[in-house]
């Protein structure tokens, strides 16, 4: 058996050895984790503004109460991007973008934020009779602080994964 003197600072060195890559193991983890997250959110909010539009067609906008006021029914811009940013918890609507497509009509909305108090009618007339495909696509940058742990990556900055959701649908009335 070797002295104390001679085992002096090993705890420090198996440490070093074997805790540090474990701890950066469980970073690693966590933002796998948030990231899976925020690509279901992101997917979810998709579908869920498809679906919003799918039954908001002609029909629903030929009624007295949405000629008045076209959001009450979501027949605007503005009611797509309120459904998709209520839908996308957690997502800032400054940080993700979509395409709504309705027939042969597309409009972006880059960021999202941009078509939020936008009263333009989606979908746009003669594009929204029952049977018209809706479609969104959606784009969000997650921004991992993964790679501030990267060895050679000081200064850098954060990394940044590009995530995509698509849904169609039909117009339903």
């Amino acid at each position: 058996m070797k002295p104390a003197r001679s085992r002096r600072g090993s705890a420090l060195t198996e440490f070093t050895l074997v805790g540090l890559p474990l701890l950066f193991v469980l970073i690693s983890i966590f933002e796998m984790g948030r990231g899976m997250w925020n690509y279901h959110t992101l997917e979810e909010a998709v579908e869920e503004g498809t679906r919003f539009e799918a039954v908001r067609g002609q029909h629903l906008q030929a009624q007295p109460a949405c000629a008045s006021n076209e959001d009450s029914c979501g027949a605007s811009l503005n009611g797509v991007a309120t459904a998709l940013a209520n839908a996308a918890v957690g997502l800032p609507a400054a940080n993700w973008s979509a395409t709504l497509t309705a027939g042969s009509s597309s409009h972006t909305c880059s960021p999202l934020s941009s078509c939020i108090g936008v009263t333009t009618t989606w979908p746009p007339g003669g594009n929204n009779s029952p049977g018209t495909l809706i479609q969104i696509s959606a784009t969000y940058n997650f921004q991992s602080g993964l790679a501030f742990y990267w060895p050679g990556s000081a200064g850098k900055a954060f990394g940044t994964v590009v995530f995509t959701a698509y849904s169609q649908q039909t117009i339903q009335f």
